[in-house]
């Protein structure tokens, strides 16, 4: 009788182990389907790996958004810009980690003010970073550090009182070298976009070929002087809502894969 018991029991045993055992296996199958995100550096560039295309699938975005080629060296052999903006922290780890690909980099900290006749203020100096700069630096002693500088509250009379008068011209060169050499700054990068006219609330395309076009022969109607300008093209999407537009970081769209993501490259926007 004993005997009989512990067969059953043994049989009632196996049975639970089978069950669970196909529990966990269907689970399996379901996860499957996932795709899983890669933070490791990789092997090959984004092209030998197939990742340029003009309609990536959504477990491409992903799998690789965390991702970066293991070999950091700079093959462009251009001037390279980055600006390191309020609305991605992340920046500033990646100017640390590809400093050597950069030329100048661009955080967004300061504003200028003017704040009466021939007296001006820059703020925003408590966001200076001396150990990041320091890090950046690390990386690429060549980088050039141009802090973003915002004329934050100027009106339009303000402009015309400056770029009318040699007095006050002299004054804001004076404050601003001054900043830069108390700060290390190896120069500004000058932010008017919005006070002339920018507007981000209607929907539209970021970088508009003639529009580009056009800022290009109104700085330097001559060809000789336009090798002198940096054209920098917008490549992050924007989010318009009611209440205006957001940048759509790639992690949002790593987030809700659904959004249809397509990038067109033509001949003309090359030429550019």
């Amino acid at each position: 009788m004993r005997n009989t018991s512990f067969l059953l029991l043994l049989l009632h045993a196996i049975s639970c182990c089978v069950l669970v055992s196909a529990t966990l296996s269907k689970t399996d199958v379901k996860k499957s389907h996932k795709a899983v995100a890669e933070a490791s550096p990789a092997e090959l560039s984004v092209l030998d790996r197939g990742l340029v295309v003009s309609d990536p699938p959504w477990k491409d975005i992903v799998k690789e958004e965390k991702r970066h080629w293991a070999q950091i060296k700079k093959t462009f052999q251009g001037p390279v810009l980055g600006y390191v903006t309020p609305w991605n922290s992340h920046g500033y780890d990646v100017a640390k980690i590809f400093g050597a690909k950069l030329t100048t980099v661009c955080p967004v900290w300061l504003q200028l003010h003017r704040r009466g006749a021939e007296t001006f203020e820059v703020t925003g100096l408590h966001d200076h970073d001396p150990g990041w700069v320091k890090a950046v630096r690390k990386s690429s002693k060549k980088v050039r550090m141009v802090p973003r500088l915002l004329f934050d509250g100027w009106s339009y009379q303000d402009y015309m009182h400056v770029m009318e008068s040699e007095d006050e011209i002299e004054e804001l060169g004076i404050e601003l070298v001054n900043v830069a050499k108390t700060e290390g700054f190896d120069g500004f990068a000058l932010e008017l976009w919005s006070q002339l006219g920018g507007n981000k609330r209607k929907p539209g395309p970021s970088s508009p070929l003639p529009w580009v076009r056009d800022c290009v022969l109104q700085l330097a109607p001559n060809a000789q002087w336009r090798q002198k300008i940096l054209l920098g093209l917008n490549l992050y999407g924007l989010d318009f809502a009611s209440q205006g537009a957001e940048p759509t970081l790639g992690g949002r769209v790593a987030q809700h894969p659904m959004i249809p993501v397509t990038i067109t490259m033509t001949p003309a926007a090359i030429r550019i």
